[in-house]
């Protein structure tokens, strides 16, 4: 095992965030104690404490503009490291030197240029000098909010010197119909392309890690995008309202889509599910230290260390009208209630994987549905799970599954044949109900109750296979006047099609 030398321990103390943290350095071994004295520089925010470890510093780099910031009696020099307005600076004059400087557009309408120095540029309000937004010296990396809103070009490439793009740096800029960004940019920010309604192909950095919430909302425009392969997640609404969108492949890493990330784009017709994602989530928890945020709006908020996820939750796929075929992977263990409400094309569903719950409604509506395998390890169908599936035709239900739940299958009405599971003990009210092409049906030994009205309107039923030696707990209303039953009680039903028993009966 390679042991780390003072001068690789220097490189990678430059990442340490406290005086703590230079303590618990220095103190390793003996060899490490003279490395805060080799910075020239402090690289922590300077206190009491620090101010001692950093005994050789010949710069001071200021971070935070608050008060209690200790100042070197004289230093050699003093580097501004947080924001400051262009206003607030004079460099020239200044014996400061400032890394951020932070240039806002309206507050300067009648320079021609914007100054070599600036780091950020951003607009505060409506702007008449449109040429300057284009001559951005190689000083800044940053272009701030609705830089370029409101921009007559069609075609716009960001600078290669450019590392970051804003929240709302393309916000509402209705004539771009194409953006190219370079490989430098490693950060886009929420709604940075919203309502680009012209907006048709746009060409990411490889290097993003996040497609950040609303990132292209409302661009109507737009018919296909190529997610970089790093990206590893998906904001919120980051595609809602693409209405041309027809298609999007999704990369292997992206662990987490956002609420609504794909609403409304009424013309998708492919998408992939890829199989580290844990949960397609509507309302967002996220756990930082000891603090939890609910229903985060824009930025996660930079000291979240986990993001808690389980499932796919409610109302994550709404309106995608022209999915046709949904596979889900290995990894997602939960289905939320109505998460697939209005995908009224949607014929197939493929589990690649044991899911163990499924909330109410989960499948409901899925009208053109005709295939389904369920997980091997479910234990249960929820209450109304496929309810109005109008083109199910048979189902497989798997053995550990011990309940079928109210209105489970209610208004399957072409489901023909269904299988019970041996382990199964209850089947709820309304199981079945509107099952008007059911033909037969195989009550299990294991069975203990069938609520009322389980089989009501089931008007083909013809046979009934009761292998229940045990009475059952409750009447069983069927919809028929006669029903044949096989089993070892002498169990039949009246000309009302209560499931009862008689000493006189016949066993069948």
């Amino acid at each position: 095992m390679k042991k780390l030398d003072r001068y690789s321990a220097m490189i990678c103390s430059k990442f340490l965030q406290n005086e703590n943290d230079f303590i618990n350095l220095v103190s390793v071994c003996k060899k490490f104690q003279e490395i805060p004295s080799m910075f020239h520089y402090n690289p922590i925010p300077l206190t009491t404490i620090s101010k001692k470890l950093f005994s050789k510093m010949e710069s001071e780099y200021i971070y935070t503009p608050r008060p209690n910031t200790i100042i070197q009696p004289s230093p050699h020099e003093t580097v501004i490291w947080y924001p400051v307005e262009y206003d607030e600076c004079n460099p020239k004059m200044d014996a400061k030197h400032y890394k951020r400087v932070v240039f806002t557009l309206s507050l300067h309408k009648t320079l021609e240029q914007i100054p070599n120095f600036v780091f950020k540029v951003k607009r505060g309000g409506v702007s008449l000098n449109r040429e300057i937004l284009h001559k951005l010296p190689s000083s800044v990396r940053v272009i701030g909010q609705k830089w370029y809103t409101f921009n007559t070009l069609s075609d716009v490439t960001i600078p290669t010197h450019i590392t970051q793009l804003d929240k709302n740096a393309f916000l509402l800029c209705r004539e771009v119909q194409s953006v190219m960004i370079p490989d430098s940019v490693n950060s886009i920010g929420v709604s940075c392309f919203q309502s680009c309604d012209l907006l048709k192909s746009v060409v990411l950095s490889s290097e993003l890690k996040s497609i950040p919430s609303s990132c292209f909302n409302s661009c109507s425009q737009l018919s296909s995008v190529t997610i970089p392969i790093h990206v590893t997640s998906f904001g919120k609404q980051a595609f809602d309202n693409c209405r041309s969108l027809e298609r999007i492949q999704i990369p292997e890493g992206v662990c987490e889509i956002g609420d609504d990330c794909f609403a409304h784009c009424a013309r998708l017709r492919e998408i992939n599910i890829p199989s580290k994602i844990q949960r397609i989530f509507r309302d967002l928890e996220l756990t930082a230290d000891d603090s939890s945020y609910f229903n985060v709006e824009d930025d996660i908020p930079s000291n979240v260390k986990r993001i808690e996820v389980f499932g796919l939750s409610k109302a994550s796929w709404q309106n995608p009208y022209k999915l046709t075929t949904l596979v889900i992977p290995s990894t997602v263990q939960i289905i939320d209630s109505f998460n697939f409400h209005e995908c009224s094309d949607l014929k197939e569903v493929v589990f690649e994987m044991d899911i163990i719950h499924f909330e109410i409604g989960a499948l409901k509506n899925l009208r053109l549905l005709t295939k389904v395998k369920l997980p091997n390890k479910l234990k249960e169908v929820s209450d109304e799970m496929f309810s109005c599936c109008q083109e199910l035709e048979e189902i497989e239900i798997p053995e550990q599954v011990t309940s079928i739940g109210v209105n489970a299958f209610w208004g399957c009405v072409k489901l023909e044949s269904v299988k019970l599971p041996k382990q199964l003990e209850v089947i709820h009210k309304c199981a079945f109900k509107l099952c008007e092409e059911l033909k037969s049906i195989k009550i299990p030994d294991g069975v203990k109750q069938v609520e009322d009205s389980a089989f009501e309107r089931c008007d083909a039923l013809e046979t009934v296979y009761m292998l229940n030696t045990k009475p059952l707990s409750e009447i069983v209303i069927f919809p028929i006047a006669k029903v044949v039953v096989k089993n070892k009680e002498n169990i039949r039903s009246d000309v009302n099609g209560l499931l009862k028993k008689e000493d006189s009966c016949i066993v069948v």
